[in-house]
């Protein structure tokens, strides 16, 4: 969609159930935008820290736009430096290249929260596993601190990348099949806003069909 036919889709959405105008569309498109990438990348967060899986093709499809893969980032004293252009990691992206026995081998990180760490930090009885396969990050202001810290050879990440904002010239960044979606999501945003909330959820079930 160009920028003029994303505002009419828009429009056309909002006409469906009210005849309020919308003084600010390109608000309520990036409030879209923003709102997919979220849906797109919480339940793989979730399904990730819970299992150790990539994140799946279809959230690759819909972001391919945005995605940064195997980037190489840069590391000392256990801290990966976050990305200036990082909206968000990709869950268990991270991926370290260290030595044993001679040998180069790759280190996947996993997830992990603060409170996760100090329960097990304080547990007498479970300590966090710092064993090979089992290598941690958590996320802080400074990056992405790791654990154990080692010197490793390389560190690898993958996440999506700050997009530039919907204007009026600025179109929608992520890829073509996913604008009518944003739209919907953009226009449910507004009706909701407005409390016309069986609106919005009309909008967003026909997403769930779709």
């Amino acid at each position: 969609m160009t920028v003029q036919e994303t505002k009419n889709a828009f429009g056309q959405f909002i006409d469906e159930f009210t005849t309020a105008r919308v003084q600010n569309v390109n608000f309520w498109i990036n409030e879209g935008i923003e709102a997919f990438v979220k849906m797109r990348l919480t339940p793989e967060m979730e399904a990730a820290t819970k299992s150790g899986f990539q994140v799946n093709q279809r959230v690759r499809d819909d972001l391919a736009n945005i995605i940064k893969l195997d980037f190489t980032g840069t590391y000392a004293d256990g801290i990966i430096t976050r990305p200036e252009d990082c909206y968000e990691l990709l869950p268990h992206s991270i991926r370290l290249g260290d030595v044993a026995s001679s040998d180069t081998y790759v280190i996947n990180a996993r997830a992990r929260t603060w409170g996760w760490f100090n329960a097990n930090i304080k547990n007498a009885f479970t300590k966090p596993q710092f064993l090979e396969g089992r290598l941690i990050y958590i996320e802080d202001k400074t990056g992405f601190r790791i654990y154990p810290i080692r010197p490793y050879l390389y560190v690898r990440l993958s996440y999506v990348e700050i997009w530039a904002p919907f204007s009026d010239d600025q179109v929608i960044v992520l890829h073509q099949k996913t604008h009518t979606e944003i739209v919907r999501l953009a226009a449910a945003k507004y009706l909701t806003s407005v409390n016309n909330y069986v609106a919005a959820k009309n909008l967003l079930s026909q997403n769930a069909i779709e």
